[in-house]
């Protein structure tokens, strides 16, 4: 990541942690995991994996958005309301970018969370 996007990364998460929600419309939600080491990936390999997030409160959950940590993670996930009880994929894919370093990426969540941002940790190496 370049000085600029690392810039534009810092802007969009200042962003996003400053945006308020209506507290009447706030829900809780279950996410199936939070960290994630993944295998060692040979340069230029793409590793992908999958969150599923339960909406365990009693207001339809919306992502706001999930901004990826660095420019090797791409994020997928839907724009639609969640209904109380329904669940949604969010799908992530990492790119192994650098030989011979290691992968310290993030997914930060912001949605109409009572607790957030929610941050999801990823790990791994490139060979």
């Amino acid at each position: 990541m370049d000085k600029k996007e690392h810039n534009d990364a810092v802007k969009d998460i200042a962003y996003v942690m400053n945006k308020e929600y209506d507290l009447n419309m706030l829900t809780t939600a279950d996410f199936s995991q939070k960290e994630f080491l993944l295998d060692t990936i040979d340069m230029n390999d793409t590793i992908s994996k999958v969150i599923t997030v339960k909406n365990t409160g009693d207001k339809d959950l919306v992502f706001d958005t999930i901004i990826p940590g660095c420019g090797c993670t791409n994020v997928l996930y839907s724009k639609e309301y969640i209904k109380p009880k329904e669940s949604t994929k969010v799908s992530f894919h990492v790119i192994g970018s650098k030989s011979g370093v290691p992968i310290v990426s993030s997914l930060v969540i912001k949605a109409n969370l009572k607790e957030q941002p929610v941050f999801i940790g990823i790990k791994g190496y490139v060979r």
